[in-house]
């Protein structure tokens, strides 16, 4: 949803930095219930990890790193 859907869609309109840290802004926040908000330096990683999926689904064209990628870090 956040790389395949979002991500396509602000790079349509914004162009692919504000796609790819937009995406990943919305991915850590759609954590928070995972994590208390005290434990920010979590959502800091979690949003880190979105930019870095991010990219890869930028530079590779596919869901597939980045969803391997997520298996690993989850």
């Amino acid at each position: 949803m956040f790389r395949g859907f979002l991500q396509s869609l602000l790079q349509e309109r914004y162009g692919r930095l504000v796609a790819i840290v937009g995406q990943a802004g919305v991915f850590a926040l759609a954590h928070l219930g995972y994590y208390p908000v005290s434990a920010w330096p979590l959502l800091l990683v979690v949003f880190l990890v979105g930019i870095v999926t991010g990219w890869l689904v930028d530079r590779r064209g596919t869901l597939l790193p980045a969803g391997i990628a997520h298996g690993f870090v989850g």
